[in-house]
């Protein structure tokens, strides 16, 4: 059954990828500001690196609720900016959260770090590093601790993961154990024993949501928003508890300790200094103000290198600690979320790795740079390559020949940020917001190079391709009209300006469909581009900022009410008649069959709802990607998505049939229970000699099992919800799925 809204929700359910504004985080409300941090290193010369945080939108429900139904993972390329960082200092390597990703970063020459690796990619987002004895723990957002062995920087390998019933944070590591702050589930203490097997053996709830935790001398430090610096008693790890705290005046965001000192960012109170020497009664030694909003720390000898967002590092003198104060600083090109030190250099994340030379603490310069993929805008697929609109600038390739892997192929840097994407032939046509329309040759995948670009006023946010005319959308600027006839000489031709803000366009024969943010869903006639003219117009309930067509009907993701369709056979009397209300900030939506794929922003990923009866729609999967769904695309049975800060996410739908006519409502088969299991899953025999592919998957869409006809030990597997997927080898042959619940 559809579930429609008459009531708009709250604009700050944007799903922009745009920055925010930071305003004073509040724990009151429940679709929270959270950190995204970065890593815990104690390592020479009493380095003690903490991380770091990155804002974005989440529901915190959604952290615990199961990550998938009816789809599954097929592969990523899952990197993004670059938000956290940590050094391993007996390595000579720096590990970079960039998305759900980490890059392994060689720094033996600190003025020109180069990237050595790519395979670290994991189900949910980087939010804090820890690195130990070749070992790098990970604190992946809701995909909980991932533990990887590091051994070998350069080949790394998948060792073991242990889910939290909180979004994962950050984590810090104290002798066999690994402690998690797990946001609106407090502290979760890990045993880490045996890396391929961990397991949670007790938690500490916190009064406000843990963003931050260090470890020292049989305690835990989390810092804990606006209840400020808790103190965990680890003695008994399968029961840790309170055992001190000290309200910071600010929102506490991370905390490195040494030396009986906890070093506290405490956003816009600074820098807060606490005497932690007896754990019962902490008290606050010194302060430091900085200009910006402090959400990160790391310590060298008696300095602190505060990363403090706009105004990027600040480094502060600690030597007396009732008496800090600042002897430095370095401007970042960008937002600073993150700071590592090693020796006389500073790494700090702002987008990209900045390596700032620290020698004279009071004059630090930069002497080198990492460049870090961007944010995934707007994905587009042509032959066995997708191509993505990079939020850095650009287009930025990705072979996904074999879907279970996808690489990077080719990269081509261009002005402003890349929103929407084209293609056409050997040319890839860029929406590039500040910097207007700009082709791309892509020829050869491997060498992309710009060959034009057309100047447009306002915004570029997408680009549509009919005939010898490219329509951009350009926001408060409206529709743009560019001749193309000649890839090399773009000129724009004609425009139409309505007074909304043109965000998405679809062409359908000589009309141009504009879903209009707040204005809804234009239709203007471009028959004679030089003199467009609307035709009809339809406000839904709330933003309209994606539009797909099929037959007689507009598919509208609406920002803030999810999916609208839309009877489009009049123009000039368009009228709503049907629509489902997704969970997150719909972006955009793609329809194939019977069925409407929905990028769902912040929360809610990937929707698919069927839509064979228009008026009849309901939901029949999902899947919550790591990062925010801003597009899509679908190809052969699967769903190519970008995703900011996740990169490419590649999603199968289990249950896809392929056309409309395939799947009426009044047929549908009921959802069946899930079956128990104990011990074993028996499948029977196939009859005849057919063969039968089935695999045992786990939540996450990974391949846990392959599975034969008899009986199947799964005593070596973890409890909890896994699906068995079904394909006979008969031609054509859809798989099957079924969810099972496995039980010891």
């Amino acid at each position: 059954m559809s579930r429609c809204s008459c009531l708009l929700r709250s604009p700050a359910r944007t799903g922009s990828s745009a920055r925010l504004d930071w305003p004073r985080p509040s724990s009151r409300v429940s679709k929270a500001l959270h950190p995204v941090r970065n890593a815990v290193l104690t390592g020479q010369g009493g380095i003690v690196s903490k991380p770091v945080l990155v804002l974005s939108l989440v529901l915190v429900a959604a952290a615990s609720a199961q990550d998938s139904s009816n789809c599954r993972s097929v592969g990523s390329w899952p990197f993004g900016s670059a938000y956290q960082i940590a050094v391993a200092p007996s390595q000579g390597v720096a590990y970079c959260g960039a998305g759900a990703g980490v890059l392994v970063l060689d720094i033996s020459d600190p003025t020109q770090p180069q990237n050595l690796t790519e395979q670290i990619r994991l189900r949910g987002t980087v939010c804090g590093l820890a690195w130990a004895a070749n070992r790098l723990y990970v604190a992946a957002d809701r995909a909980g601790l991932e533990i990887w062995d590091v051994s070998l920087p350069g080949d790394p390998s998948y060792r073991g993961r242990c889910n939290t019933p909180g979004i994962a944070r950050d984590v810090a590591l104290v002798d066999s154990f690994a402690c998690v702050a797990a946001f609106g589930s407090g502290l979760r203490v890990i045993n880490v024993a045996d890396p391929t097997d961990p397991v949670e053996v007790g938690f500490c709830g916190t009064p406000d949501v843990a963003t931050g935790v260090a470890a020292s001398g049989g305690y835990a430090y989390v810092a804990a928003g606006s209840s400020g610096l808790r103190i965990i008693d680890l003695t008994n790890p399968q029961n840790p508890v309170e055992a001190g705290y000290y309200d910071t005046p600010g929102y506490a965001y991370d905390v490195a300790v040494l030396g009986g000192i906890a070093y506290v960012t405490d956003y816009d109170q600074g820098l807060r200094v606490i005497d932690v020497s007896n754990p019962a009664n902490p008290h606050e030694e010194g302060a430091c103000e900085t200009p910006g909003f402090a959400c990160n720390i790391a310590l060298m000898g008696s300095l602190a290198y505060v990363a403090d967002m706009h105004q990027g590092l600040r480094i502060i003198n600690v030597a007396t600690p009732s008496n800090p104060y600042e002897v430095g600083y370095f401007l970042t090109p960008r937002i600073a979320y993150c700071v590592a030190v090693l020796g006389n250099w500073a790494y700090v994340t702002d987008d990209n790795v900045e390596v700032v030379n620290i020698q004279n603490p009071g004059s630090p310069y930069q002497v080198g740079i990492f460049v870090a993929p961007g944010s995934a805008n707007a994905v587009a697929l042509q032959d066995s390559f997708a191509y993505l609109a990079d939020a850095s600038g650009g287009v930025r390739i990705i072979n996904v020949a074999e879907p279970e892997y996808p690489q990077p192929t080719g990269y081509c840097a261009a002005p402003g940020r890349g929103m929407g994407i084209a293609l056409r032939d050997s040319f890839a046509f860029v929406a590039s917001w500040d910097s207007g329309l700009r082709i791309i040759n892509v020829a050869d995948p491997e060498n992309p190079e710009e060959v034009a670009s057309c100047p447009v006023p306002g915004y570029s946010r997408d680009v549509a391709l009919a005939g010898d005319f490219a329509y951009v959308v350009a926001h408060d600027s409206g529709l743009r009209i560019v001749s193309i006839a000649d890839p090399h000489n773009p000129v724009e031709v004609g425009s139409f300006v309505a007074g909304g803000r043109a965000y998405r366009v679809e062409i359908r024969d000589s009309f141009a469909y504009v879903a209009d943010q707040d204005s809804g869903l234009r239709v203007i006639n471009v028959a004679r581009p030089q003199s467009p003219f609307e035709l009809g117009h339809f406000r839904p309930e709330s933003w309209t900022v994606g539009v797909t067509l099929r037959d007689s009907f507009a598919y509208l993701a609406a920002t803030f009410t999810g999916l609208r369709v839309v009877n489009i056979a009049r123009p000039d009397s368009m009228f709503e008649v049907g629509c489902y209300d997704t969970p997150g900030s719909s972006q955009n939506v793609e329809v194939s069959g019977a069925y409407a794929f929905v990028a769902d922003a912040s929360s809610g990923g990937l929707r698919v709802i069927n839509v064979a009866n228009p008026r009849v729609t309901y939901e029949e999967g999902y899947y919550l990607t790591p990062g925010s769904a801003m597009d899509l695309s679908s190809r052969d049975g699967l769903v190519y998505l970008a995703s900011s800060n996740g990169g490419l996410q590649l999603v199968e739908f289990l249950a896809f049939v392929g056309t409309a006519e395939d799947v009426r409502p009044e047929t549908r088969r009921a959802a069946q229970p899930a079956t128990i299991v104990r011990g074993t899953i028996g499948l029977a025999p196939t009859p005849g000699s057919s063969r039968r592919d089935a695999r045992l998957l786990d939540i996450s869409g990974r391949t846990v099992l392959d599975l034969h006809p008899g009986a199947n030990s799964v005593a070596g597997l973890a409890p909890g919800i896994y699906f068995i997927a079904e394909r006979s080898g008969d031609s054509g042959q859809q798989p099957t799925t079924r969810k099972v619940v496995i039980l010891h």
